[in-house]
């Protein structure tokens, strides 16, 4: 099935990464956290993942940045950022924000996109 990766420093809300685990689990998906982009960037050589979630400010580098990496080493991945309050641009890095405070419907919307528009190859580990 589709799986997660979860990108939050150490410092992001408690609450936001607990809704999305239990989001992620509740539609039987698998998923797996870290809290650096060194680590995402290890763990995305290691496996396939189609869903890419990553906070803006991480401990070694920045959501944006990161995600940009992201799109051009893994394009077929669906990456969303949680951006900082007020930063709401359009960017070919990611697909789709998710913005705080958000519910759990917010992240299933975010999957059943992730659905549609990226190929089942992706999607199929």
């Amino acid at each position: 099935g589709m799986k997660a990766l979860i990108v939050m420093s150490p410092g992001a809300g408690g609450r936001t990464k607990a809704i999305i685990c239990r989001a992620v689990d509740a539609m039987g998906y698998s998923y797996r956290c870290v809290d650096n982009a060194q680590k995402a960037t290890e763990a995305l050589k290691l496996e396939r993942y189609a869903i890419v979630i990553s906070s803006h400010e991480l401990p070694d580098s920045d959501g944006v940045h990161f995600l940009g990496k992201v799109a051009q080493s893994y394009p077929k991945t669906y990456r969303c950022l949680l951006p900082e309050r007020g930063f709401l641009q359009r960017d070919f890095r990611w697909h789709a924000i998710l913005v705080n405070p958000f519910k759990e419907r917010d992240v299933n919307k975010i999957f059943s996109a992730a659905r549609r528009v990226m190929p089942q190859a992706a999607l199929v580990s």
